[in-house]
């Protein structure tokens, strides 16, 4: 089996996720995508290098996939770090059986601190847990609704259908893109939670707004390539499913007026509402300006549809 690694940066975990998949001996080789603008990532000790096409993370899984010498690849994130057995363990599940697509568990390392930069880990680590309750539930197949960084299919399903997409060239929801062809394609999707890597995701609060932004962008632009399977965005708005007072914030962060004090006052609650004991308010006051980034892409991306 080969595991494949995409890099976008020098990140601290990259090491640790490439030695602790090469001690597995169901590895046949690990191949990390430098996918760096300059092309400069220090090559991890005992890891293969292919230059990445600098296109986003589908495409750098694409140039690996390529790349590999296995007969069956493990997709892995660079801040997902594997737990002991985690090859081997995708692999005996192949030995098994044929157009399967592996998903394993990537649970959140949730920090210890409470403060702006923690919000991110710990919403996110809540939002996985009710993806992969879900999952463990059954019998849904995880494939349209792929959560990615822990996968593994045989290498000729992967060039086959593809990894990367010239009709979905969104940075974010890729992974779902990916799921949704791979689904229909007639492959099936088996979830896994014994094989774990933990995810070690790091924002600033700056970069997870940002972040939310190309999301909320994303997700319009996969609705209309998959309208078929998906319908129209559930919640366009991303407000149905907040209580009044949250979707009155949003509205009032969003008015030419009131919209800049209000985001101050949210962006101050979530700075200082860990270090106060606030920590509800806090995360609910990112979850707000979560909701305005959200829309704010939404809307950027119904402009370009209709221009």
């Amino acid at each position: 089996m080969s595991v494949v690694i995409p890099a976008a940066s020098d990140r601290a975990s990259l090491a640790q996720v490439v030695a602790l998949s090469v001690q597995d001996p169901a590895a046949l080789e690990v191949v990390v995508v430098d996918d760096t603008a300059a092309g400069d990532l220090p090559a991890p000790r005992d890891a293969r290098v292919v230059r990445g096409p600098c296109i986003g993370p589908a495409g750098a899984r694409q140039v690996g996939a390529e790349a590999a010498r296995g007969d069956v690849i493990l997709l892995l994130d660079d801040d997902v770090v594997p737990e002991a057995g985690l090859v081997s363990g995708h692999r005996r599940h192949h030995a098994r059986a044929e157009g399967i697509v592996v998903v394993g568990a990537t649970p959140f390392t949730v920090p210890a601190g409470r403060g702006e930069d923690d919000v991110a880990s710990r919403i996110h680590a809540q939002e996985y847990e009710e993806r992969a309750r879900r999952y463990r539930a059954g019998p849904e197949d995880p494939l349209p609704h792929l959560w990615g960084g822990n996968v593994s299919l045989r290498r000729a399903d992967a060039l086959r259908v593809g990894i990367a997409s010239d009709a979905f060239t969104d940075h974010y929801h890729e992974d779902r893109d990916f799921g949704l062809r791979l689904h229909a394609a007639g492959l099936r999707g088996v979830y896994d939670p014994a094989l774990v890597a933990h995810h070690h995701y790091q924002r600033t609060l700056r970069q997870w707004l940002a972040d939310a932004r190309a999301r909320g962008a994303a997700e319009a632009a996969l609705h209309d390539l998959h309208r078929p399977a998906l319908g129209d965005v559930p919640d366009p708005g991303y407000v149905r499913d907040l209580r009044a007072p949250a979707r009155a914030l949003v509205a009032l962060a969003e008015r030419p007026r009131s919209g800049p004090p209000t985001r101050r006052a949210l962006t101050l609650l979530v700075r200082h509402g860990g270090r106060l004991g606030l920590q509800s308010a806090q995360l609910a006051a990112a979850r707000v300006l979560r909701r305005v980034e959200l829309r704010r892409g939404a809307r950027t991306a119904a402009g370009r549809r209709a221009t």
